[in-house]
Parts: structure tokens; sequence; C-alpha cells
């Protein structure tokens, strides 16, 4: 039997921008929670708010990280899970519960991870998204 939870509503959201360091798998799974200026927002949402006017294509290219803390229903152990994105722009590393699970790279592609390895089957789980918009010439279409 198939169930799909959506997990689209009530994420947070911290803007790291370009001049901070890439953080390390340990750095990102730990360390998230002592960043500070975290805001509440729902998929999909955009890293950056666009200008009417005025728009440089530079002020999109930055760095976030999402975090999502959901409950994963007993019922689902011994099954496969996977945590399904319908795109992410430019490329991200995704994390459950301090381990990494996955990476993708290509913005206008949808994508799934296989996650029940990394799940807490009946408790919380930790879903952390760092997300890099910068444009790169090895990822489509750039």
């Amino acid at each position: 039997m198939r169930s799909i939870l959506p997990l689209s509503a009530g994420w947070e959201f911290v803007e790291l921008g370009l001049d901070v360091p890439q953080p390390t798998c340990a750095e990102a799974a730990t360390a998230t929670l002592a960043l500070q200026g975290w805001k509440k927002v729902d998929l999909p949402h955009s890293m950056v708010e666009i200008p009417l006017n005025g728009f440089d294509e530079r002020r999109l290219e930055t760095r976030g990280f999402y975090r999502k803390i959901f409950a994963c229903p007993e019922r689902e152990r011994g099954g496969a899970v996977f945590l399904d994105f319908e795109g992410v722009a430019v490329s991200c590393e995704v994390w459950v519960n301090g381990l990494r699970v996955g990476v993708h790279s290509g913005p206008y592609t949808p994508f799934s991870l296989r996650i029940d390895d990394a799940l807490r089957f009946g408790g919380e789980n930790e879903i952390l998204v760092l997300v890099d918009s910068r444009e790169d010439p090895q990822v489509p279409p750039f």
C-alpha cells in the first residue's frame, strides 16, 4: 500500500549567502541550530525576493538552509520511504536526522531520495536541505 505524507508546509529557512564557507556534512547536520534568523516558510519558496524592476541575475546567487521537523508514522516501518522534490534550483545536499541521504544538481528536474534507513519511525525527524542557487557551468542549462 502506498501512502503520501505532504511536507510542503511548515519549513524554516535561513540564508547563508556566499561569504560563509561551504559547511562540511557534520557542520551542516549539527551547526544549523546555532544559525540566527530562521524564518517560517512554505514550499515552493524563493530564497531571494525578485524585484519588479532593476533585475540583476547575480542577486539570485546565494545559499541557504531549509529545515523541517516531522513525524513518520510507525506503520511505515519496513517499507521503502522516499522524499520527493519537484525541483531545487540549482543544487542541493539533503540530510535526514544528521545522515546525508543525497545530493542533486539541476534546477528544473524532480528527484527522489530514499530515506527509510535514516528515519525514526513513530518519532520526530529532521530534514535539512542546503540549497546552492549559483549558476554552475557543469549543470544544465548553464
